[in-house]
């Protein structure tokens, strides 16, 4: 059966991922914390618990797969003094950790999600705001082992939004639906 490692499986990217491939595909979850109970255990879905970096660089040397899917991130559109440490962990030391056991996993192809807020207004390296510089930061890390891993096959898809069925974040249509349910006015500027 082919193999995914899947992070940020309980973000909205990775769990529709999840939830449309778990049947066919065996996959590999990399989680910190308790599993969120929107994620359905099945049978072809395998959970890898870390407590530290440490654990997991020596976990993910115990495992064979076919693919990764990078989709764990930490996200602010305007960030506080308490994102930088996360920013730096979720999307820079995470993913690096990942990158450099590739080739012990196997992998033959990586795909990682950005956003297009990396080159912001169309313009290269205006990054939107420091969410993005990271994004931006790891797109560089990523280059290094393209280089430096030839049989790998590296793919980036710069997301500039999402929206779906479940998606119950503050969005405009999630915002449009609510006021409409509840009879109200949306002032749109």
């Amino acid at each position: 059966m082919y193999k995914i490692l899947l992070t940020g499986s309980s973000g909205f990217i990775g769990s529709n991922i999840l939830n449309s491939f778990s049947e066919k595909y065996k996959f590999y979850l990399v989680v910190r914390k308790k599993l969120p109970k929107k994620i359905l255990i099945k049978k072809n879905i395998k959970i890898i618990y870390f407590k530290n970096y440490e654990t997991l660089n020596s976990k993910l040397k115990k495992i064979k797969v076919n693919t990764v899917i990078h989709c764990a991130t930490h996200y602010a559109k305007t960030h506080k003094f308490s994102d930088i440490k996360k920013f730096c962990n979720s999307n820079l030391l995470f993913g690096n950790i990942i990158l450099e056991n590739l080739n012990v996993m196997k992998v033959s192809k990586f795909i990682n999600f950005s956003t297009v807020w990396e080159d912001g207004n169309a313009q290269k390296n205006n990054t939107i705001n420091l969410y993005a510089a990271y994004k931006k930061s790891f797109s560089t890390i990523l280059d290094f082992y393209k280089k430096n891993l030839k049989k790998i096959k590296f793919y980036e898809l710069m997301i500039s939004d999402t929206f779906g069925k479940n998606d119950y974040r503050k969005k405009i249509i999630n915002t449009l639906k609510l006021n409409y349910q509840k009879k109200k006015t949306t002032k749109i500027i």
